[in-house]
């Protein structure tokens, strides 16, 4: 059985993915947050039809539509952080 090398991670590139990682999650719950709060008054403004249930789910069915879009992020912002890309393969 053979033993994982560990590779030392300069302290400049570490601190860069801690403040990316940071701002990431800041972003995300502040976004989470304002929608969460701002849904009723959203769906009222944007679908006004005569049902508030439905008009709430639009709302909400708008909201998760561009989900799968923050990984997405997230993968980039830890490319950004650690220097790597096309033209150095991801560890």
């Amino acid at each position: 059985m053979t033993s994982a090398t560990m590779e030392q991670v300069s302290p400049k590139t570490l601190r860069r993915v801690i403040v990316a990682a940071g701002i990431g999650n800041f972003v995300e719950w502040f976004d989470f947050a304002v929608y969460g709060f701002l849904a009723t008054t959203i769906a009222q403004q944007f679908f006004p039809s005569g049902d508030a249930s439905a008009a709430l789910l639009k709302t909400f069915a708008v909201f998760a539509g561009p989900s799968p879009f923050g990984p997405l992020a997230e993968f980039s912002s830890a490319c950004w952080a650690t220097g790597s890309g096309a033209s150095e393969p991801w560890r």
